[in-house]
């Protein structure tokens, strides 16, 4: 998923006061607070919940694997999907420490040296993204 241990860990502690005071198991399927502590544990835990998150963030959306690799159904699976993104969204929302910010002048003309020694072509760029899994079109002869 590209975390180590340390920011997997720091994660959990932001998103956990979140999945502990929620639910979706009620007759209609919407995220209600939870509001009983009595009663089966969930199956289903924090750590499994980021992980699914994380690990569809890592495919091009494709449940199939997920399912073989959570063995959930296809109803669960989306349904802890769904409630895993709600709040990790509305979790790193409010953490000021998620927060996308432009670096200071010095890291900017750091990273900008990086990228150009190694790619000289690509002049004056300082910030990449990686992550996203597309198909590229090809040519057809």
């Amino acid at each position: 998923m590209g975390f180590d241990v340390d920011a997997f860990t720091t994660i959990l502690h932001v998103f956990a006061p979140i999945f502990n005071k929620y639910t979706t198991f009620n007759n209609d399927g919407s995220i209600i607070p939870l509001t009983t502590t009595t009663g089966p544990r969930r199956l289903f835990q924090l750590e499994d919940c980021i992980a699914l998150v994380f690990g569809w963030t890592r495919t091009r959306g494709s449940v199939i694997t997920l399912q073989l690799i959570f063995g959930m159904t296809m109803s669960n699976l989306s349904m802890y999907l769904c409630f895993g993104q709600c709040f990790m969204i509305h979790a790193l929302i409010s953490d000021p420490h998620t927060s996308l910010q432009i670096p200071s002048e010095e890291k900017i003309t750091e990273f900008t040296a990086a990228i150009n020694t190694k790619y000289p072509i690509l002049k004056d760029l300082w910030a990449t993204m990686d992550g996203l899994k597309l198909y590229f079109q090809k040519s057809p002869n």
